[in-house]
């Protein structure tokens, strides 16, 4: 076990965020962020110019945050251990309608299909190989963007990993926000890494040290 003091550079991590659309009326958009990791904590540098988002209800505003790690494996409580295995990646989003009620934009009048999509973007390392994704969650609030650990009470009804891409869906059927115009969501993958040599198995096959992903939410209306 290792304490963390001092500081290391672990790159940036590259999040490119689409929607897509199930049979649904959302078009296509795009938005990206940098989140660098400067020490064991992660630093998340978002800017205006950095947000292309052509999707008139799915709104990707918030930052995302992943696992603290250092090329010796994850940290925790700002302690690097090989018992460390497991760690957190959160993406939030939101629906906005611009003031319209979601339940107008909905063929069920009642709620939906969520599907998302983690997509590994790394090229030198088949992430999901290395990793498995043991728990996929998702919080929802008409209130707040901001979500503690209980909040995340909606667990994924299937977890498909392949192709370098990793599927989820959450039933929604009845969705307790169809009055709202403004819904705040953040889906948290807990991912456990199944290698004995982190550094070797994951960390060296990183471009300069940095995790990739794209992420795609859509929903079956």
């Amino acid at each position: 076990m290792k304490r963390f003091s001092r500081k290391r550079k672990n790159g940036f991590i590259s999040f490119g965020v689409m929607v897509f659309s199930f049979a649904s009326i959302i078009s296509t958009g795009f938005s990206t962020w940098i989140i660098g990791n400067e020490t064991a904590e992660t630093q998340i540098n978002v800017g205006a110019d950095d947000l292309i988002d052509l999707n008139e209800y799915f709104l990707f505003v918030d930052s995302p945050t992943i696992f603290e790690y250092t090329s010796n494996g994850l940290v925790k409580d700002h302690v690097i251990s090989s018992a460390s295995t497991d760690g957190y990646i959160e993406i939030p989003f939101r629906i906005d309608t611009k003031g319209g009620k979601i339940r107008d934009h909905l063929s069920s009048r009642t709620g939906f299909t969520l599907g998302t999509v983690l997509v590994d973007r790394n090229q030198n390392l088949d992430l999901f190989s290395v990793c498995s994704a043991t728990e996929v969650k998702l919080a929802i609030s008409a209130a707040t963007n901001n979500f503690s650990d209980t909040d995340y009470t909606i667990v994924s009804q299937s977890n498909v990993a392949a192709n370098k891409e990793l599927n989820s869906s959450f039933d929604l059927s009845v969705f307790p926000y169809l009055d709202e115009s403004l819904v705040y969501f953040s889906v948290r993958y807990k991912v456990n890494f199944n290698v004995t040599d982190f550094k070797k198995y994951v960390y060296d096959k990183l471009s300069n040290g940095s995790f990739r992903f794209s992420f795609k939410a859509g929903g079956d209306f």
